[in-house]
């Protein structure tokens, strides 16, 4: 119990309830802005452009060629304030550049994909925007978690997110589909106010303590990872495009909306901790204790949450979107399997990031995509929508048991290099 209250003490001490609170704010701006947006949408339009927001969604993850995941980490583990403000600078200068790259890659993407989709031009170049704005606020949030700055990191994710919400659901009012891509392509607008001149813009910016070698590595192993684990995501979306028609899509995807924003209470901690997590990542004892006293703390809201969601299995989905969806048993075995994955993926392909050894997260997308692809082609044609939530399920957890394994196969052999 000593070891418990000592890690919740710890998590406020690092401004824990400012991130916290800003992530709860952050996400529920969010969610309600996506209930909003399918309320107004028919069910027929929404399901139409699921996957485009799920082509820019696979995007996401490396944005300015993943300069933003270099830039936490080793930022993290950086002792100097020069240092960290000079990574601060390299990675955002390098980002942008890479930015004009990827950017032509998601509109041929766009253009391969969906041609034939009414307005592509002007939804293209707006999704085009938002990838901007997706890399500066990535930028931002990371060089002030780096900094243990999380006041300023929470006040970033409140406002970009709750000026989000209003925008998205004014335009969406006022120009329907048409407004709706734009809000998304200008939210980050506002965090412009955070861009520090004197930091970003620093001319030549030099960091010794790290080699670029190394710094550009886990760039790229950290963006790969986490661009597989987005395609498991577009690739339900593709396998529904196949067999399920835009309405049994939009059920699909009102059906994951509630499970898969419960990752969000895990990674509140996660997130808070991370940088403490990089600079002792070879303590041993350290990282035993939060792995342990992190797994106290959720199995009680675990508990509740999976209670909650089986006596209300029924009435959840179509309280929250209305009635024309509707949740069951599937509902319930994507809350058990989220709440699993806290447990597994959630905190120990964290941990080794944090350890340095983000490579074999890789493999654990590769694993989830390989057990999504196979079963959702045997089951989604006899089980339509129950069909392809079996196989997400399926592809979550093979990929969470894949994470635990090889994190207590892998952090000895680290700690043993480190000792040595």
């Amino acid at each position: 119990m000593k070891d418990l209250i000592k890690f919740l003490k710890d998590f406020i001490s690092n401004k824990g309830l400012y991130v916290l609170s800003s992530l709860f704010i952050s996400k529920i701006a969010l969610f309600v802005s996506q209930i909003i947006v399918i309320r107004l949408l028919s069910k027929e339009t929404f399901g139409s452009i699921v996957y485009f927001i799920s082509i820019v969604a696979f995007f996401y993850p490396i944005v300015g060629g993943g300069t933003y995941q270099g830039l936490l980490r080793f930022g993290s583990i950086l002792d100097e304030e020069k240092e960290k403000n000079d990574i601060a600078a390299y990675s955002f200068q390098e980002g942008f550049k890479y930015q004009h790259f990827i950017t032509i890659l998601f509109v041929i993407t766009c253009y391969i994909l969906t041609p034939n989709t009414p307005d592509f031009l002007l939804i293209v170049f707006l999704l085009s925007l938002r990838l901007y704005g997706a890399f500066l606020v990535n930028i931002l949030q990371s060089h002030y978690r780096a900094i243990n700055q999380n006041i300023i990191f929470s006040k970033i994710n409140i406002i970009y997110n709750v000026f989000g919400l209003v925008i998205t659901v004014l335009f969406t009012v006022l120009w329907g589909l048409t407004g709706y891509f734009i809000s998304l392509a200008t939210s980050a607008l506002v965090v412009l106010v955070y861009f520090n001149k004197s930091i970003f813009l620093i001319k030549k910016p030099k960091f010794n303590s790290i080699s670029k070698k190394e710094y550009w590595w886990f760039n790229f192993y950290a963006s790969f990872a986490l661009l597989i684990s987005e395609f498991a995501f577009i690739l339900d979306i593709q396998f529904a495009n196949t067999y399920l028609s835009p309405s049994e899509i939009a059920d699909y995807k009102t059906l994951i909306l509630l499970p898969f924003n419960l990752w969000i209470l895990p990674l509140i901690f996660i997130q808070t901790d991370f940088p403490k997590l990089s600079y002792h990542n070879n303590d041993k004892i350290f990282i035993k204790n939060y792995i342990f006293n992190y797994t106290k703390t959720f199995l009680f809201i675990g508990a509740i949450i999976l209670l909650v969601s089986y006596v209300f299995k029924d009435e959840l989905i179509p309280f929250v979107f209305g009635n024309k969806y509707h949740g069951g048993i599937a509902f319930f075995w994507l809350v058990a399997t989220v709440v699993f994955s806290w447990f597994t993926k959630t905190i120990f392909t964290n941990l080794l990031a944090a350890i340095g050894k983000i490579k074999y997260n890789i493999f654990s997308g590769l694993l989830s995509v390989i057990v999504l692809s196979v079963s959702a082609y045997f089951l989604i044609p006899m089980y339509k929508v129950e069909g392809l939530v079996i196989s997400t399920c399926l592809s979550i957890i093979s990929s969470g048991l894949y994470s635990i394994f090889v994190f207590y196969y892998i952090y000895p052999k680290v700690v043993k290099h480190e000792e040595n």
